[in-house]
């Protein structure tokens, strides 16, 4: 019930934009979120998307992070990366996967936007919720994990498994999307809609091409 509330609020929001990529979501081995931004208001993709709120509670200081364009708290976050790493988990074993050493499920795929994931040897899952027609996705879950690599954890500041909170890492990140819709948009491809993924190989390369290289 929970994932099918969480399914409409986001995609009330999101599938009239005409962006390939609404959200990328980092989870750590534990099932633990560490980074979460979503980019589905084109216009809001270059700021942040989450606002602080103040709760009515007797503290005024207690304050709940929402992300008004798809209306999911820090909790509602916290909740699906949690269920993602679980429903990952699950698809692993035996009693599920149709063959041994399953890699987890790497698509989701729904009426109205696809999810896709990709999984590290140390267990650190990179997703990103992108559009139907949307191309270069798979492409941009390596840039993001190369990302990762350059700026999280060579950063001698940064602590393993917890939340990334590094404005450099965030701008790369967003350089990555960009690169994306950029590529999308040359293809004359979407983020909403239903269809499909482009079959032609003429397509795939021309969004390889066009997304460039984001150092």
């Amino acid at each position: 019930k929970f994932l099918l509330q969480v399914d409409d609020i986001i995609m009330s929001r999101t599938s009239t934009t005409n962006v390939p990529v609404f959200s990328v979501w980092i989870v750590n081995k534990s099932g633990g979120l560490i980074f979460y931004k979503n980019y589905a208001n084109d216009e809001r993709a270059t700021t942040l998307t989450t606002t602080t709120l103040t709760t009515t509670t007797p503290k005024p200081t207690d304050t709940t992070r929402v992300d008004f364009s798809t209306g999911l708290d820090v909790n509602d976050t916290l909740r699906l990366a949690s269920v993602w790493h679980s429903l990952h988990a699950i698809s692993r074993t035996r009693s599920v996967a149709p063959v041994r050493k399953s890699s987890g499920i790497e698509l989701l795929e729904t009426s109205t936007f696809n999810l896709h994931c990709f999984e590290t040897k140390t267990g650190i899952k990179f997703m990103v919720v992108g559009g139907k027609n949307a191309i270069g996705v798979e492409r941009l879950l390596r840039r993001v994990y190369d990302v990762y690599a350059d700026f999280a954890m060579k950063n001698p500041f940064y602590e393993l498994e917890q939340p990334i909170q590094a404005e450099l890492f965030e701008e790369r990140v967003m350089i990555a999307v960009r690169s994306c819709r950029n590529a999308n948009s040359s293809n004359g491809t979407s983020g909403g809609g239903g269809g499909g993924y482009p079959s032609s190989a003429s397509s795939n390369a021309a969004a390889s091409s066009a997304m460039g290289n984001i150092y």
